[in-house]
C-alpha cells in the first residue's frame, strides 16, 4: 500500500531494512539511495509516502533533498536522521520540510512511533491497536506458545542470524548442554537447529527481496552469506526461484 525511501549512508540504509518488517504498517516497498540525485530519482519515480534523509548524502546535505522534492511538488513525509539531534538540527529540518528528527540510525522503537504517526495522520490509514501474539516467521506460532527454553533459542537466532552461529555456540552462551538443547528443539518445533537457521535467514532475504529495491549481493551479506554463490544455492533449494524471479514476480515464488 505504501513506500518508504531511505535515503543515507548504505550502512545506515542496512541497519534500517533490518530492523524490522514494515509491512506490518502496510508499506509494501522500500527503496534505498545513497546519492542526492538517485534519491530525487527514486522518489520523482516512486512517489514514496515517507522518506528517512540523512544529514548528509556524499557531498550533499540532506536538507536539500527535502528542499528539491517540495519544489517538485512531491508530498513525501520527509524524517531527519542526524548523529546529533538538537534545537539547531531541528529547526533546520523544519525550515525544510521535515516532519521530525530521529538519531542515525534511529531506534526501532522511535522509528515505528513515527511511521505509526504518518500513517495515522498523515495517510489517514490504520495500525492495529489490539494486542496480537508475535509468530514466528518460519513455525507460524506464537512465541508465547513455545516454551521458555525454546523462545531464547529462537530469540538467539533473532539476534545473531546475521553472524556465523552453531547450537554448540548458543549452547555455551546458556551454559546447557548442546545435545540436550537440541533434542528439546526437534521436539518441540520439528526441525533441527540448522535447518530452522536457514530458514530463518531465507525468510528474512524474501522479505528483504520482494520489499526492497537492495542488491541481492548486499542481502546475501545481511542475512548471514557472506559467500554469494553459497546464498543462491540455499535460496534456489529453499524457494525453488532464484532471487531475480522473486523480486520480478513476488507473487509467484514458491513455498517449499
Amino acid at each position: 500500500m505504501y513506500r518508504m525511501l531511505i535515503a543515507d549512508k548504505p550502512q545506515v540504509c542496512r541497519e534500517i531494512l533490518g530492523m524490522g518488517d514494515w509491512s506490518t504498517l502496510g508499506f509494501e516497498r522500500i527503496l534505498t539511495a545513497h546519492t542526492l540525485s538517485d534519491a530525487i530519482e527514486q522518489a520523482a519515480t516512486h512517489q514514496p509516502q515517507v522518506a528517512l534523509v540523512g544529514m548528509e548524502l556524499e557531498d550533499h546535505m540532506g536538507f536539500e533533498l527535502v528542499s528539491q522534492l517540495r519544489e517538485l511538488g512531491i508530498s513525501t513525509v520527509c524524517c531527519l536522521l542526524t548523529n546529533h539531534p538538537g534545537n539547531h538540527d531541528l529547526r533546520r529540518a523544519m525550515r525544510s520540510g521535515c516532519r521530525d528528527v530521529l538519531r542515525q540510525p534511529p531506534d526501532p522503537l522511535s522509528l515505528r512511533e513515527f511511521l505509526e504517526w504518518v500513517v495515522l495522520e498523515e495517510l489517514h490509514g490504520t495500525v492495529s491497536s489490539g494486542e496480537t501474539a508475535e509468530r514466528d516467521p518460519v513455525l507460524g506460532v506464537p512465541y508465547n506458545s513455545l516454551s521458555k527454553l525454546t523462545g531464547k533459542i529462537l530469540l538467539a537466532v533473532r539476534t545473531d542470524f546475521r553472524e556465523p552461529m552453531s547450537l554448540t555456540a548458543v549452547a555455551r552462551d546458556m551454559e546447557m548442554s548442546s545435545k540436550y538443547l537440541g533434542r528439546v528443539f526437534l521436539r518441540e518445533t520439528g526441525m533441527r537447529f540448522s535447518q530452522y537457521l536457514t530458514a530463518y535467514r531465507m525468510t528474512e532475504a524474501r522479505r528483504l527481496i520482494v520489499n526492497t529495491g537492495e542488491k541481492v549481493s548486499v542481502i546475501a551479506s545481511m542475512v548471514g552469506y557472506p559467500q554469494l554463490n553459497n546464498f543462491y544455492t540455499h535460496f534456489r533449494q529453499y524457494f525453488g526461484v532464484s532471487p531475480s524471479i522473486m523480486r520480478a514476480a513476488p507473487g509467484k515464488e514458491e513455498t517449499p
